[in-house]
């Protein structure tokens, strides 16, 4: 069973905790929660994929939908904990279903967009 935790950060940032299966069977219900979120318009969409157990093909599709839909913003998606078996299919993929793939979130900062206070 897939599941998924959205944490709103104040810096515009939606941290979306996966967990479990990423496959055709989990999809649909994780992809309704996935479009609800881009409809915050996050400034960056962080996921953490350390509790995810697997990833299918289906799966890759949902996070390249949530980077296309966030790139044509000129936003960033990236990724951290990929566990070994997804880091292979991300790997035969190119990595394309994220801007960056980072060991743990505490790497984040780098990709947050440069704030506009004290222009």
């Amino acid at each position: 069973m897939g599941a998924l935790a959205v944490q709103h950060c104040a810096d515009g940032t939606a941290v979306i905790t996966l967990r479990g299966r990423l496959d055709a069977e989990t999809s649909d219900g994780i992809e309704a929660q996935l479009d609800y979120i881009l409809t915050s318009e996050p400034t960056l969409i962080a996921f953490d994929l350390g509790a995810v157990e697997y990833i299918s093909s289906a799966g890759v599709r949902l996070l390249l939908k949530a980077r296309t839909q966030m790139n044509r913003r000129q936003r960033q998606v990236v990724a951290a904990a990929a566990n070994p078996q997804a880091r292979r299919v991300f790997a035969a993929i190119g990595n394309l279903a994220f801007d960056a793939l980072i060991e743990d979130l505490s790497a984040l900062d780098a990709y947050l967009p440069e704030s506009d206070e004290g222009e």
